[in-house]
């Protein structure tokens, strides 16, 4: 049989077409094994992720007039949560009242954006919710360095945050903070602060069993006490 120039040129097409099928069937396996590899690689290459708590927006907060207030009735129930007028030299006192204040404002605000639980939190610490109230203070634009005084204080001023007893501050502080979308929302119960001229007592809520009391005993002649 006699191959035409028709016949030799239709075989090296169909060679052509066979060759091409064998690239693509190559490429579909290359594919398909990238493809299986690459959540492993992406997983190793991701940075650690880390989740911020949403800030509460946020709602009605009490002007600087009513906020000196309510400091006012926080100091004249807890002192030590003030500045320290013992060791402050008198011609710095207006300053670092100010500056106390400044903190006050700036953890009261940062609490009306944080929701409440009906016992106080015993498993964080003040500096977790200091760090959580600065974070809730940036989302919102806000500024604020906060101390352990400001954010306690600021606690009791709202009226509505539970709290262990202050008897050993700073240490052992518990206050009624919730994160995860638990809790109830601020509801502007430092008014009730504010009508009333004092803190609201049933916030106060014991968490720890107490060391009972030793009785002391004076013995006479030796000038000394017993426990």
């Amino acid at each position: 049989m006699e191959i035409t120039p028709e016949m030799s040129s239709k075989a090296q097409i169909e060679q052509r077409l066979a060759a091409l099928e064998s690239e693509a069937a190559e490429l579909r396996a290359m594919l398909a094994g990238n493809a299986a590899q690459a959540p492993a690689q992406q997983q190793q290459r991701d940075p650690e992720v880390t989740v911020t708590e949403v800030a509460e927006p946020l709602r009605a907060l009490p002007s600087d007039e009513q906020l000196r207030r309510l400091l006012v009735v926080v100091l004249t129930e807890y002192p030590q949560l003030g500045p320290d007028r013992r060791r402050i030299p008198r011609a710095l006192e207006i300053e670092y009242q100010d500056a106390a204040f400044v903190e006050f404002k700036a953890a009261f605000t940062a609490l009306s954006m944080m929701r409440r639980l009906p016992r106080p939190d015993t498993k964080h610490t003040t500096g977790y919710w200091i760090d959580a109230c600065e974070d809730h203070l940036r989302q919102a634009g806000r500024q604020g360095d906060l101390t352990t005084s400001a954010l306690v204080a600021a606690a009791l001023a709202h009226g509505d945050i539970t709290y262990r007893p202050l008897d050993e501050f700073p240490h052992g502080v518990e206050l009624g903070l919730a994160i995860g979308g638990q809790g109830r929302l601020y509801n502007g119960a430092w008014r009730q602060v504010l009508a009333m001229g004092r803190l609201n007592t049933e916030m106060m809520i014991e968490t720890r069993a107490r060391r009972p009391k030793v009785a002391q005993i004076l013995v006479t002649g030796g000038n000394r006490v017993v426990g």
